[in-house]
């Protein structure tokens, strides 16, 4: 198995890292990109830390969690699996919701489904096991989702759970990617929709925290299609008030053959960590594993 180290320095992978200096006028995050070349890390999907800043992703295919552990000689994966999905349900998103507990984004192939499920798993003897259901239903943005496309990221701070729809709205030439902050405290729902910056991306994962001096949850979210693939970072008050989309980065003018990225998370020191899809209708290559820097 091949170990890349997120704490402990790069090592014993094979891969090119890119390094963007900054320039004059703005800081520009530098990144570096890895080839995760364990067995177990095919068609992943959703990405998630957990209190000790150890990764947890989906094994999409496998209705398993793929963990993977910082270790002084590097990531050690574990796989583990879901006890209590039905079959026929596809697994996208994951976010860590503390006491060894996390939410799953879920979609289907079925058509004119007027919802798709989050399913809330506890860790037990090895085994993820489902303890709760929370519907997402879609009329909250007066639309119905696509065959395979349905929540497609996730992220939790504040007690609010964060869904990002992968379904776009239209208006007014402008699209849109539908977004949901459900209350685990009181199951308030609050739909919003945010704003992307590009003809075809899809919002494809977040990762978010709560800022307190600042009395918002900041976001950072990947959009990403073919030859798409950006971070954008926005933010959403108390109020629910959201702020303007910045674009972090845009990784698709340095990198040729841009991995389609299926999670993004933070690490330790607050740098973002992102990985990829490599399994869609077949094996494109080995799982990439990119570090941006504190944004």
């Amino acid at each position: 198995m091949n170990c890349f180290f997120l704490r402990h320095g790069l090592a014993g992978i094979a891969g090119v890292v890119f390094l963007i200096s900054a320039c004059a006028t703005k800081s520009i995050p530098s990144y570096t990109i890895h080839d995760f070349s364990d067995e177990r890390a095919d068609g992943l999907s959703g990405l998630t830390s957990d209190e000790n800043m150890d990764l947890w992703t989906i094994q999409e295919r496998r209705q398993h969690l793929l963990y993977m552990q910082n270790t002084p000689d590097g990531l050690k994966a574990q796989s583990l699996p879901i006890i209590g999905i039905p079959q026929e349900i596809d697994l996208e998103a994951i976010t860590y919701l503390g006491k060894q507990t996390f939410a799953l984004g879920s979609e289907s192939e079925a058509t004119e489904r007027n919802d798709d499920k989050v399913y809330i798993v506890e860790m037990h003897n090895g085994e993820a096991q489902v303890t709760q259901i929370i519907s997402i239903p879609y009329h909250h943005w007066n639309t119905q989702p696509d065959s395979n496309h349905g929540l497609e990221a996730l992220c939790y701070a504040e007690q609010q759970l964060i869904v990002g729809i992968e379904k776009v709205l239209e208006e007014n030439g402008q699209r849109y990617a539908p977004l949901l902050l459900h209350s685990l405290q009181t199951t308030q729902a609050q739909p919003l929709r945010l704003k992307l910056t590009t003809a075809k991306g899809k919002i494809s994962a977040m990762a978010c925290r709560h800022l307190p001096q600042e009395e918002h949850i900041e976001i950072f979210a990947i959009e990403r299609h073919f030859g798409i693939g950006r971070v954008l970072k926005f933010s959403i008050d108390k109020n629910f008030k959201m702020s303007s989309v910045e674009i972090v980065y845009d990784f698709a003018p340095e990198i040729k053959d841009l991995p389609n990225i299926e999670g993004i998370s933070f690490g330790l020191d607050g740098e973002l960590y992102m990985i990829s899809d490599n399994n869609f209708g077949g094996i494109t290559g080995p799982t990439k594993v990119i570090k941006l820097t504190k944004p």
